[in-house]
């Protein structure tokens, strides 16, 4: 049984409840839609969230607000910067701190510094 008791999209809308909310006030025709991955990043349960925020409010020429999130303890907490990107990741073997660095879009390395991701 997965450790996720509601669904990683009911658990980003309640993270992010603030930043929905200031889309719902824009009073645009088109409503937010989340892009939602569960990605192995630390090699143990449950999985991290990867998720895409696609609103014009949210989205430009380089792409969408992306965040990850990470369960520690008994809290869901973001563990990356808030993010510009086409969705593209890819997840090397490379392991710092527990977590596998990653890439977005194919462009730079994102370590884990032991709390978040950043460039090296």
């Amino acid at each position: 049984h997965s450790a996720l008791a509601n669904s990683s999209e009911e658990i980003i809308r309640t993270l992010y409840s603030a930043d929905i909310q200031e889309v719902d006030k824009l009073n645009t025709n088109t409503n937010l839609m989340l892009e939602i991955k569960e990605i192995e990043l630390n090699d143990r349960p449950p999985k991290e969230i990867l998720a895409r925020f696609l609103h014009s409010y949210f989205c430009g020429t380089l792409g969408c607000k992306t965040i990850i999130v990470s369960h520690n303890g008994n809290i869901w907490t973001q563990i990356t910067p808030y993010l510009v990107t086409h969705g593209e990741l890819a997840i090397t073997e490379n392991v710092n701190n527990g977590f596998h660095s990653v890439k977005f879009d194919n462009g730079k390395l994102f370590n884990f510094n032991g709390k978040e991701y950043q460039l090296p």
